[in-house]
């Protein structure tokens, strides 16, 4: 009883998870059709500039930035990662 139980979940749920991906690629293919129509914009100075300045990078981004003290720090911690690595390789081998 148990086991039909199961059984009969699990055909439901794998009906829904054929149901969701039809609805992905449907929906997918439906925006991407909705935004293929041209739209008229009103071309303004602000506009062209606008398009034209590139946002700055992720590194450029980040709140802290890697000096000269932590790049140290970070070449031991490689080094002591090497370590442990080859230590668990000669424990394999």
């Amino acid at each position: 009883m148990f086991d039909d139980f199961l059984s009969s979940t699990l055909k439901i749920i794998l009906v829904l998870d054929i149901i969701g991906v039809i609805a992905y690629f449907g929906l997918g293919a439906f925006k991407r059709h909705k935004q293929k129509q041209p739209t008229l914009a009103p071309i303004s100075v602000s506009n062209t500039v606008s398009n034209t300045v590139s946002k700055p990078s992720w590194w450029r981004r980040t709140p802290r930035r890697i000096t000269a003290e932590s790049s140290a720090t970070l070449q031991e911690a490689c080094v002591s990662l090497k370590r442990v690595l080859y230590s668990f390789e000669k424990g394999l081998a």
